[in-house]
């Protein structure tokens, strides 16, 4: 599709992953908490059971071993999950975890179905207005 399109193939450097020594760095920071994910980013929720454990293992490990402590905290890639997936969650030890959906977790009845604030490029009053509420 891109040389259909004419478009060149280099990656722009603002779109790359983070490398290992920055994740080495956040992880020793108070500020951030890193978070497990998957290791291919499949939607878990079409995958067997044994699929969804090997994915979230295969990165809790690279995490862990990366930050040097352990990763107790997931989000869903693209929020996608079913009951399987929070089982793996759990029988893994983490405490909780994100969906995709918004709002807020005031009340917390789901550790596993935990909603994100989405924080977009905002000033200063508009982000105070939106934690407020």
């Amino acid at each position: 599709i891109r040389e259909w399109a004419g478009n060149n193939l280099q990656v722009r450097e603002t779109y790359s992953c983070m490398s290992t020594n920055q994740l080495t760095a956040l992880a020793k920071s108070d500020l951030f908490t890193i978070g497990g994910h998957t290791s291919t980013h499949p939607a878990l929720a079409y995958h067997a059971k044994q699929k969804q454990r090997d994915e979230i293992t295969s990165n809790k490990q690279f995490l862990e071993c990366i930050a040097g402590k352990a990763i107790d905290l997931f989000a869903y890639p693209s929020g996608n999950y079913n009951v399987d997936t929070v089982d793996v969650l759990k029988e893994l030890g983490f405490k909780g975890s994100f969906t995709t959906h918004s709002g807020s977790n005031y009340n917390r009845e789901d550790a596993y179905r935990l909603k994100r604030l989405q924080v977009t490029n905002r000033d200063g009053s508009s982000f105070s207005r939106l934690i407020s509420q």
